[in-house]
């Protein structure tokens, strides 16, 4: 049985942001990614998958 979540754009497009930020070494735009993330209620798993 393969695991599958349902995501929505915003998930997808923190996604990024968040790869990105971690690859450019921007501590700042990290933080401001992962605290929308833990402001919206579904944000942390649509974030893990």
């Amino acid at each position: 049985m393969t695991l599958s979540a349902t995501t929505t754009h915003a998930d997808e497009t923190r996604a990024t942001r968040a790869v990105l930020a971690w690859l450019a070494g921007d501590k700042y735009a990290l933080d401001l990614v992962l605290n929308e993330v833990m402001d919206d209620p579904t944000g942390v798993p649509g974030m893990l998958f």
